[in-house]
């Protein structure tokens, strides 16, 4: 859901960012954000005036070929090289697109889309990747028709919106904004209060702009819990729920690697609480925690990395004496032959991130729930469901008495 320029606009678009927003022709030293929103050859318009858009340099190699640099919004920043631009073209042909990465390496594989919703992976054959891979070649076809090109799907504010709306009606559920982001933006959470008071189960995602593997894997998750089933509704008699879909929205719009605008990686302020996103979060769970009838029990925070993994406690550590974790990992796993699923127990305990925070403080299973980069996305969808079940029926036959 990425608004698109309208087409009988783009020569008076290509002259105006040929004039005001390429960067000069012997240097690839990024421009300003400002100056990079828009950079233009006499046929070929390149812009990130999108959410989610994200280029910081841009220079015309020829009417077809560009030069673009992909710079982080803070340094030092964990390696997540965040790419996306829009292209129309007076006429359709190839265009070369070179990503340039000064303080990172190329890591996404390139999508492209039409219209912001459905994207397919670039063919093999079309890109080219540098053996220390600090620049990759991507050739696309482009025409009138605006196309963007990305390192991952982009996931915004209004796909939230679109997915979350059908759940708005519903009687049981509740919308509340619990904060604002820097920028003041509504950071929202849906959420769910049992009849009979077992605890919450609370879930996070997207503190990280680019991990949006995680994302698709929390929709799905969350789908199957709010689902029309025995399994559900018994759940959600016994369980709360508090949801926060969406903890960085202003990275989120503004393409970030890894940070909120307050150069913070969140899932390292869950302990300093400086940020007013993470504040929020830590609000909302001081609520839970202050009746013991919407305790927090299990908290699952949603990632991307480079393959799927769950970062838990160590075995027989999370809080249960019926070994939560490993009850609920091992049925799923036995639910899906085939699929590999990766236990790293704890990971980086040291850290302030959520896991650590709720463990620490709650002695509840707290768990990093990472999907791959690369990982298809119906199998994400289709694990995430069994693993939300397993879940439910763990918590029901343990939990309830």
């Amino acid at each position: 859901m990425i608004s698109q320029p309208r087409l009988a606009l783009l020569p008076a678009l290509l002259a105006l960012a040929a004039c005001a927003t390429t960067s000069a022709p012997d240097s690839l030293a990024a421009t300003s954000d400002t100056d990079a929103l828009a950079c233009a050859s006499d046929v070929v318009m390149i812009d990130t005036e999108f959410e989610g858009g994200a280029m910081h340099g841009c220079r015309v190699l020829g009417p077809r070929e560009f030069d673009i640099v992909i710079q982080p919004e803070d340094i030092p920043i964990n390696p997540s090289p965040w790419y996306a631009i829009r292209m129309a073209a007076l006429e359709a042909g190839p265009v070369r697109i070179n990503l340039n990465y000064p303080q990172g390496r190329h890591r996404y594989l390139p999508k492209i889309s039409l219209d912001g919703d459905n994207w397919t992976l670039v063919d093999a054959e079309r890109i080219r990747i540098s053996e220390d891979r600090s620049s990759a070649s991507v050739l696309v076809v482009v025409g009138e028709d605006p196309i963007f090109l990305s390192g991952q799907e982009i996931l915004t504010h209004a796909d939230y919106q679109a997915w979350l709306a059908p759940y708005r009606s519903r009687p049981d559920l509740s919308f509340s904004v619990i904060g604002q982001s820097l920028e003041n933006r509504p950071i929202e959470m849906l959420s769910h209060q049992s009849d009979n008071g077992h605890g919450t189960i609370v879930l996070v995602g997207r503190q990280h702009p680019p991990e949006t593997t995680g994302a698709v894997a929390m929709q799905a998750f969350v789908d199957e819990i709010l689902g029309d089933t025995d399994l559900a509704r018994a759940f959600r008699a016994e369980f709360g729920l508090a949801i926060i879909p969406l903890l960085n929205p202003d990275g989120v719009e503004h393409g970030h690697w890894r940070h909120n605008l307050g150069s913070t990686d969140l899932n390292r302020d869950w302990g300093p609480f400086a940020q007013p996103e993470t504040q929020a979060a830590r609000d909302m769970i001081d609520g839970l925690a202050a009746d013991e009838a919407t305790r927090p029990v299990v908290f699952l925070d949603f990632h991307s990395t480079n393959r799927d993994v769950f970062y838990t406690q160590p075995a027989g550590e999370d809080g249960t004496d019926y070994r939560f974790t490993a009850q609920w990992l091992e049925r799923a796993g036995a639910r899906l032959p085939g699929y590999e699923i990766e236990r790293a127990e704890r990971h980086q305990s040291d850290l302030p991130t959520a896991k650590n925070y709720m463990y620490g403080r709650f002695a509840i299973p707290s768990i990093t729930y990472e999907l791959g980069d690369n990982t298809d996305r119906a199998l994400i969808r289709e694990t995430a469901a069994v693993f939300a079940q397993e879940m439910m029926s763990v918590l029901l036959e343990n939990e309830v008495e």
